[in-house]
């Protein structure tokens, strides 16, 4: 009996049939060499290399390899049954070359039209051009669906949502996601519209799509939860982070080590040092690189230097390689601790070592200096300063001398009263901080309404007695700001924890932890 191609089919053909059978049963372990023993015996047994079906079932295996699937094999199997290969082995070999060191293979054999396209066609397509950061090939696969007609298929548009939000356009990515309907939106599409805002810096974004979520009764996973403590973490927002903890304890995902990575970050940068530390003790055994690196770093930006060198050396005894993350925390604990020769030693070893150069660019000063004339002279202006404080489950901005917020009349009654008890404790304002051609009691006014201390002004009035107040900035802390906070921190008998662009300073009894060394 003969199939269309000509050959015996596999319920006549004993090597094909045996060979078909047999990887089948390899792929709930898939392997690499028992595909290729297969594919030789079954040559051996005489079907031809162009056979359809052989090369579709070991597409298929290759497929299903967990690590890095040969690419270069499965070109060469698809190569055989050329020029007319069935969609089901193009699209296979597309999703091996998508998740591959080399995506563009994949619109490389898209572009030679092999077959026509089908549902399963465009997926693996558009996770190459979300790889490559291609938009303009992106959006000519879009364009492309939209023809075809396959643009309203849900996994289509989970991939269009991976893709906007991997290339940056958050705004193209939530456009695509709302016009998935909400009843066919499943946990892909949720998860890609969070990461494309998380990773593109839009915390507010993240938590408001992830109230959506919740509205609907949509359960989440893992990876929904590590965008959204990221959020909490950008925005510093501990009250909330706290409880999404919570509810990963109770539903059991504290376990999943994304997750335990991204809590680590969360109190880190919130200055929970503590909680991170013990989120990492915890973890045990599913710690990984970046579970050290998170802590590692989230020591030294909160002025915790030593600890973090001592945490490193313990990385180094686990036999575990630092990447470049790491060791950017492991230079800035030493520079944070005035340990120069230290920091010079780790810098060499860092190379020496184990190989890492992210420093190459610390020889192009000259072009940093160019770079920010032209910036001058172009009329590029820096971002103003902005403060958040988290009160009640809810994040409140500031903005310097803000006066939108509905309470301003008492949050600037409080600033008057802050100014009044920081004289009689000596303060002086340093106006040399205020860098606008403005008279010196203006300089004065200016620095008091900087957004930090709007922020702290608030926390005053609406949080209890001796509740610690944290605030994340974008810029760095001013000087008369730091020396107003530390005094703040002392009369008023608050924790003041302030994250600026640079580092942590942790406030109190008139003293900050990064002893006036930032």
């Amino acid at each position: 009996m003969l199939d269309a191609a000509g050959d015996r089919t596999p319920s006549t053909h004993p090597a094909l049939r045996h060979c078909v059978a047999l990887l089948r049963l390899h792929l709930a372990a898939p392997s690499l060499a028992a595909a290729k023993e297969l594919h030789a015996r079954a040559l051996r047994g005489g079907v031809p290399p162009s056979h359809p079906l052989l090369a579709k079932h070991l597409l298929f295996h290759l497929a299903a390899l967990r690590r890095a699937p040969p690419l270069r094999y499965a070109v060469a199997v698809l190569t055989r049954i050329l020029p007319d290969p069935d969609p089901f082995s193009l699209n296979t070999v597309l999703r091996i070359a998508a998740s591959s060191p080399r995506p563009r293979v994949a619109l490389a054999l898209h572009a030679r039209r092999l077959a026509p396209p089908d549902t399963h066609t465009y997926p693996p397509l558009l996770q190459a051009c979300a790889r490559l950061l291609s938009l303009r090939d992106g959006e000519r696969i879009h364009a492309e669906t939209a023809k075809n007609g396959f643009a309203t298929l849900v996994f289509v548009k989970n991939s269009l949502v991976h893709l906007y939000g991997a290339c940056g356009l958050f705004e193209s990515a939530h456009r695509v996601f709302d016009e998935i309907p909400v009843p066919e939106r499943n946990l892909v599409s949720w998860n890609s519209v969070l990461n494309g805002f998380a990773a593109n810096g839009r915390p507010n974004e993240v938590l408001t799509v992830f109230r959506e979520m919740k509205d609907v009764e949509f359960a989440p996973d893992g990876f929904t939860m590590v965008s959204v403590l990221t959020a909490c973490a950008e925005i510093g927002a501990l009250a909330l982070g706290r409880r999404v903890h919570v509810y990963l304890a109770k539903v059991g995902l504290v376990g999943n080590s994304h997750v335990g990575n991204a809590l680590i970050d969360l109190y880190a940068k919130c200055g929970g040092v503590d909680d991170a530390r013990r989120v990492f003790e915890e973890m045990g055994a599913g710690r990984t690189v970046v579970s050290w690196t998170s802590l590692i770093v989230g020591l030294a930006v909160n002025g915790f230097g030593k600890e973090a060198l001592e945490l490193f050396s313990e990385m180094e005894r686990e036999k575990l390689v630092p990447t470049e993350i790491t060791m950017v925390g492991v230079l800035y604990a030493c520079n944070h601790c005035g340990l120069v020769d230290d920091g010079f030693m780790y810098f060499d070893r860092m190379q020496e070592e184990y190989g890492i150069a992210l420093y190459a660019a610390v020889g192009r000063w000259a072009d940093v200096h160019v770079l920010r004339k032209t910036m001058v002279k172009d009329g590029v202006r820096k971002n103003p300063g902005r403060s958040l404080v988290e009160l009640r489950n809810s994040v409140y901005e500031f903005v310097m001398g803000d006066r939108s917020h509905p309470e301003s009349e008492q949050i600037y009654k409080m600033l008057a009263e802050i100014a009044e008890r920081l004289r009689r404790e000596g303060y002086i304002p340093r106006t040399s901080n205020v860098l606008a051609d403005i008279e010196e009691e203006e300089k004065e006014t200016a620095l008091n309404y900087h957004s930090e201390r709007l922020a702290i002004a608030f926390a005053l009035l609406k949080s209890l007695p001796g509740t610690p107040i944290r605030i994340v900035k974008n810029l760095r802390v001013c000087g008369d700001c730091h020396t107003a906070i530390k005094l703040i921190s002392k009369v008023y008998d608050r924790e003041i924890i302030v994250r600026d662009r640079s580092r942590f300073h942790h406030f109190s009894g008139g003293s900050c932890s990064c002893k006036d060394y930032w």
